[in-house]
Parts: C-alpha cells; structure tokens; sequence
C-alpha cells in the first residue's frame, strides 16, 4: 500500500545541487528528532535503512538516546534504555505495523520479565511525543479511539484509508482432504471432522510445491519452513532461499541481503524457490513480475487472521497464483480465558487472580482484603488490560473459526475463491514425516553438543536481539539444565533426551505439574513470593500472572490422585467418574484454573486433564455390548524416542526434588517477600486499633475494608529523619509530583541484576536529592509507593539510622 514509501518521503534529507539548480528542502520531519518503535528488530533494521535512522541495537547508539534531535529505531523490549521520560519530549513517534506492536509489547514473552516496566515508559512515550504516525494495513479504530487516545489525551487524529483493490490474486483454498473421493460439501458450516475430511492435511500440497516451476512458499510455522526446503532441497533437486528466525540471525547467510532489497536480490541470484516464516510477515515488499509462478500458503493456527492475509500478500503479483491451506479451527492446551466476548474475558481474568489471590490468604483477612483491592484497582479502567481484553477475545474468536475468519478476509480483499477437495498424498505425507524427523534430530544434536555456558552468559546472550542458532542453542541447553538440576550427570542424559524435550514439548512442563500434584507445598511458596512482591510495589502486569497453583488445587479438587493411583478400570457409567465430571462442570473456576471446559463426555475431559501431567486415559478392554474401560497410565510416548519414559520421569522427579527441596528455600526465608508484604500490610493499622480488632475477632470478622488511605498518610508523618537529611522544599516540585511518583516506584523496584543498586541504597540518595518532604509528599499520591516506602523506612528505623514517633 506504499506505507513506508509514503513515511520515506517526510524524513527525506535536503538535497542542493547549484550547477544542476536543483533544490530540495527536505522532508517535513527531516530535522525532528523522531522514535521508531515495533516487534520485530529485523524488520525494524530494514525500516532505519529505508528512513536513514539508526538503529538502537544495531547500531549501539545508546548514548544518542537522550538527544532531541536522534532517530532511532528500536523494539519495544528496550524502551528500559529511555533512563528519563523527558527524553520522548517533543519528538516524532511511528508505530510500525501497530496491531502487532501493541500485541507484541502486552502478551510477548520475551517481555515477561520488563513488561510492567516497558508499559510505563509506552505510555509516556505516547504522552510525551508530539506527533504519532500509525502504520497498519489492519489498523482497527478501536486502537486509536480506545487505547492510544488514553494515554495521549486530546489530539487531532488523521485517518488515511487505503481503498485501492487493484488486481487480485485468484486463490484456490483446501478445504480438506480425505482417504476416498466424497463430493464436496455445500454447507461449508458443518464441522468438516462430521464430513470425513481433514483441514490439517497438507499432504497434497507436496507433490504440487515440487511440480510448481517457481514456487514462494509462506508458513507459519519455523518448523515446516526448514522442513519444506529439506524436501525441495533433497526431492526437487532445487536452490532456494528459506528466511525464518535462524537464517535471518546467521550473519553469512543471503537471508539479510534479501530483505534489505527482496527484488534485487532476486534478480540477482534467481532462486528456484522461496520460503518464508513470520520472521517477513510484514514489511518486505516482494513487487518482480512474473517470476513467481504459484504462492502456497500453508498455516497451522501460529497466526491470527491479519497475520495470515499479509504473509501471501509479500508477493504483489497479482498473476502468481494462490493456493492457500488452512485448518478449520485451532485451540491452545490449557487455555485460561477462551471466550470470544471481551467483557467475559475481563471477568475471567478478575475472578482468576482473585481466585488465585484467596488460595494463599486462607486465615489471613487482612491480606486478601489488600490483594483484592490491588487486582480490582489495577484491572478498572486501565487501557492496558482494556486492550489485552480485546486482543485475546478476537483471538479466541479467529482460533475457533479460523478457516472462516481466513474466507471472509479474502473474500473483503477481493480475491477469487475457489474450494477444493483432495485426496490424502500418502507420498507427500511420508515427505513431510521423515522431514520433520530430521529437522528434529538435527535439532537435538545441535542442542546436545552447544558449549554449556554459565547463567550470567545466558543473560548476556538473551538479551542479544540477533541472537544465532548456535548461541540459541546454548541458551536452550543452559535452560534444560537450570529446569532440571543436575541433569548432566543422570544416565539419560544425551541426544535421544534433548529430541524427546523438542518433540514433546509439554514433557518437562507434564513432569513439573505431576510432581507439584504430590508436592504443593513448593507451589503454595512460589505464589506467596509472587504475590508478596506485588504487593510491595513490585512492577508486574497483572496479564502475566498465571498459577500452577491453581492448576494443583483444580487437581485435587477432582480428586485426581485417586484415579491415578487406582488399578481398576474405569468405565463412563461409574459413579466416581459421574461426579467428577458434574463437580468439573458446576465450577468455572475449575475451568479456569485448569483452562479446559469440560463438555458431555467424561472421558474426553479426562484425557485433556491428565495430559497436564504426562497422563493418558488408555482403552483396555471393549465389551460386545459397547462398554468401553479405561485405566489411567503414563503417557507411552512415541516408539521413535529410543528410551524409557518411566525411568525418564523417575529421574526428573529427582531433579526436580532437588531444585525444590524445602531445606533450600529456607535458606530464603530471611528474604521472603510475603513476610515482609504481610509485615507492611500490618502495619498501617494503628497498633490500638489492631488490638481493638484482634479481641473482636472471635466475635466477628475482622472487617476487611478498614484499610483506609489515611492510615498510609499517618504512618508516613510519624517517622523522623535524623538531622543531616534535607526535608526539601514541596513548593518547587508542586507541578512534577505526578512524574516523581512514576520515577520512585521505577527507582524503588526490585532489581532482577545483582549489579543494579538496592532499592534502600537508591531510596537514601534519592532522599538527599530531594529531602523527606518531597518523598513523603509523593508517596501520599501512591498506595503502592507508600508502602514501599514505609518497608524502606523501616529498614532504617530497625537499624537505627531513622525514629519513628508514636502517636
């Protein structure tokens, strides 16, 4: 649509030319200073080329950071390197390809550990810069109106609406394939599982990808790109290009040339295929002429439905023809908030962490009470988790009816459809087998043999945005063993291990829940530790907050062990098997705890439960009558993996022992941070009021919302600095006290680094800078910042540097 071309065009530089009288004055925002944020940093590099800007990673310019007039182009991961909010003051904002920036800096895991930190600086970013351009080509209004507008308050907002269709594509969609030849069905409606038809068979495609004379292949999947060029690599005897996350992160390979210049670099090498991941989904513009004579685009449910629609759309001629493969529905195990209804998602969100918050506060009123009130004040009206409600009840809509959200969208594009049916390719389906086997073989090898590095390493190379395979590896292998302690040195460790981890995915996971099952005690502590930091000020976006917990106290609630334990054979008609499917479906909160719905059918929703930890529901015996029984097992495994999954899971349950054994989380206890939140949280009763209470507590509870906002104030004002602290003077910082509260809760966090200063070390040079007053005066602003303080001051008052006055 001619996006950045348009974007170029405002930041172009001057050009003078005397002897030819040429004179160009440059572009309207050659000389701001201007900030280009995204998620993804290649894609961000191949933006800085085409603007003349820098970018931050890439270019190390950390130190141009705070300059008004730098142009820098950066992920959302590292906004923490803005060390000042002034330093968005005035410039020039462009948010590439927004919908997925946005998606990207409130659900992204590599933003897990910084995402409350990283939302704080976003929103001062869209507060403080004067100018935002917006660049999607699925840019919904709700964005902008709902989200952005939040946060920027009052501006003038430009829409440009791109209506040009121009020629289209014609595209022929899979419905499905199946084993006989059956007519294609009308109704398209009907679940195709009923019609005999599987929408996840792309096995005909094999055969036609290898025919095709110049094939541009798009996948979302990492996987099936590798394995796709193996296939036309090693069947089709022909030389391509395959652009993903590895390719594209190996300094030596073409992939970097392509996407700096996809055409010239296509004229130049003349490939005989191209594949393509999400790693170009957006950005590249693929424009050559009849080069390309099919596009296939094959997904397996990674991407949403925008996400689809752009991956083919790289490649603008419109006479390549389309053939596109697409599963009817898709749903992730274990999913906690699957409606398709946004204020059904923020329920569930609410109710799960109030859940989850009342599970550790059994006895503990005072505690619960604040817990609720931090989850429902951090919940309402915060545009944050307003739009990760949005973002995941479309989610959850396109994941049940994917196929149909893909139809439509190409429908509204303009393209030509036409349904087809094929017959199962038992060929193509052994290609694809054999492949993949490979892939994950080499895999595991590589993983095996990577140089094992120390923690501190890890780190450095995690945060690396061009990380290679080999240093992933590296970080893969280092995670395996931090998981699983001591791992090293058990007798299965080797290859065969490392490809059972990258086959089975959830193995480790399956290991961890079913040990937690006979062990919730560590889980009842690692809650605690979360919950505890939150409540102390802890920088956490309460959309990150998950509970195995809650997953083991579900369990238990369904009596699960019972079942595993037993060797009798359990039919649907026993009455234990009854009542936990009627206990599972009276309970949403079972539901969301374990993030599965049960339905009609017991056994169903059994397997999906006991695979949460490695289990099956096995068949063993099939009566005449059409009784069938089960027994709870084990989970088999595949015959591939050459090793034994019992003796497997023996030793991870000793590994696992070994990294939660209570004798070294007491080693912690001095530093817990649910001691020390329930010792703050106690505190701002005044202590004649907290004994009025406690006598009444056995005849009646303790009133939970007796906190009261004042009672923070009092605490604060009664303690007394010694002499040599300045008190400051209120009257100068009267008009910044809103920023200072932002920067005390950023400078008073909890540091993750064993380098960065403690938050009582920062608290005593911030007191110095500013004086008692100014502080005291902004934590008044800030129950969160208050008690933080409070919890530093104390440190003080015990170690007798400060007083503290009663009364």
């Amino acid at each position: 649509t001619g996006k950045t071309y348009q974007l170029s065009r405002l930041f172009k530089k001057p050009v003078v030319d005397h002897k030819l009288g040429i004179y160009f004055e440059g572009g309207q925002y050659y000389f701001e200073g201007a900030i280009v944020l995204g998620a993804r940093n290649g894609l961000l590099l191949q933006m800085a080329q085409r603007l003349g800007f820098k970018h931050l990673q890439n270019d190390q310019c950390f130190s141009e950071l705070h300059k008004k007039k730098s142009q820098i182009a950066l992920c959302t991961d590292s906004l923490p390197h803005f060390l000042d909010p002034k330093w968005f003051d005035g410039k020039i904002l462009i948010l590439d390809e927004i919908m997925e920036t946005i998606k990207h800096i409130l659900t992204s895991s590599t933003h897990r550990k910084n995402r409350a930190e990283c939302l704080k600086l976003w929103g001062e970013c869209l507060k403080r810069c004067k100018t935002i351009i917006c660049l999607d080509g699925n840019l919904a209004d709700w964005v902008i109106d709902e989200y952005i507008l939040k946060f920027t308050g009052y501006r003038k907002v430009i829409k440009i609406e791109n209506q040009y269709k121009g020629d289209r594509a014609p595209v022929e969609f899979l419905i499905g394939t199946s084993t006989k030849k059956s007519k294609l069905p009308e109704n398209l409606e009907k679940p195709l599982k009923e019609k005999g038809l599987n929408s996840r068979d792309i096995s005909p495609y094999i055969s036609r990808i290898l025919s095709s004379r110049i094939p541009a292949i798009v996948t979302d999947s990492q996987k099936q790109a590798e394995v796709l060029e193996l296939i036309l690599n090693l069947f089709g005897k022909k030389s391509g290009l395959r652009v993903d996350s590895k390719t594209v992160a190996d300094k030596n390979h073409p992939a970097k040339a392509f996407l700096a210049a996809p055409d010239d670099w296509i004229k130049a090498n003349l490939p005989d295929f191209i594949i393509l991941s999400p790693s170009a989904q957006s950005g590249i513009d693929i424009s050559i002429q009849d080069y390309f004579s099919d596009v296939f685009a094959l997904f397996f449910g990674v991407l949403g439905t925008d996400s689809q629609m752009q991956m083919p759309g790289r490649i603008r001629d419109p006479k390549a023809h389309w053939h596109i493969a697409c599963p009817e529905y898709t749903m992730r195990k274990g999913e906690n908030f699957s409606s398709p209804v946004v204020s059904e998602v923020k329920e569930a969100l609410e109710n799960y962490l109030l859940q989850d918050a009342a599970s550790i506060t059994k006895q503990m009123p005072l505690m619960l009470n604040y817990l609720e009130d931090l989850i429902k004040q951090g919940l309402r009206d915060n545009p944050h988790h307003d739009a990760l409600a949005t973002l995941k009840a479309k989610d959850n809509y396109e994941k049940s009816n994917l196929r149909e959200c893909l139809i439509e969208a190409l429908t509204e594009a303009g393209h030509e459809i036409k349904f087809v049916e094929l017959q199962h390719d038992f060929d193509g389906a052994g290609l694809l087998k054999d492949g993949t086997e490979a892939v994950l073989r080499k895999e595991a090898t590589d993983i095996f043999t990577a140089p094992d590095i120390s923690q501190e390493e890890v780190q450095e190379l995690s945060a690396k945005f061009d990380a290679s395979w080999s240093e992933r590896c590296q970080i893969i292998k280092a995670g395996y063993k931090d998981r699983l302690p001591d791992i090293e040195n058990s007798t299965v460790w080797n290859k065969e291990l490392i490809y059972l981890f990258r086959k089975h995915r959830d193995f480790i996971s399956q290991s961890e829940l079913y040990y937690f099952l006979y062990h919730p005690e560590h889980l009842q502590e690692q809650q605690e530790e979360l919950w505890g930091y939150i409540a102390l000020g802890g920088m956490k976006f309460l959309g990150d907050v998950r509970s195995r917990h809650l997953k083991i106290k579900a369990l238990e609630k369904l009596n699960i062990k019972y079942f595993l334990e037993s060797d009798k054979l359990w039919s649907c008609n026993d009455p234990e098997i009854k009542q936990l499917l009627t206990t599972a479906r009276r309970s949403k909160k079972l539901s969301a705890a374990l993030g599965i719905t049960p339905g009609k059918d017991a056994i169903k929703y059994l397997k999906r439960v006991v695979d949460l930890i490695g289990y099956e529901v096995r068949l063993e015996r099939r009566e005449a009558a059409g009784n069938r029984f089960y027994k709870f097992a084990p989970a088999k495994g595949s015959h591939k993996v050459a090793l034994d999954f019992q003796l497997v899971r023996t030793i991870l349950s000793k590994c696992l022992a070994q990294k939660y054994d209570p004798i070294a989380a007491s080693n912690h206890s001095s530093n817990s941070k649910w001691e020390e939140a329930k010792t703050v949280i106690s505190l701002t009763l005044p202590e004649n009021k907290a004994q009025t209470e406690s006598e009444q507590m056995s005849d009646c509870p303790l009133n939970l919302k007796d906190i009261r906002e004042n009672d923070i104030k009092t605490k604060l004002d009664l303690y007394q600095p010694p002499p040599d602290i300045p008190l400051g003077d209120l009257t100068i910082y009267e008009d910044e006290m809103s920023d200072l509260v932002g920067i005390l809760e950023m400078v008073m966090e909890i540091p993750e680094n064993p380098d960065t200063p403690a938050p009582l070390d920062n608290f005593k040079e911030l007191v110095q800078l500013w004086g008692w007053n100014v502080i005291k005066g902004a934590a008044k602003l800030s129950k969160v910042l208050a008690l933080k303080v409070i919890s530093l001051v104390e440190q003080l008052v015990e170690g007798g540097e400060w007083n503290f006055a009663p009364g």
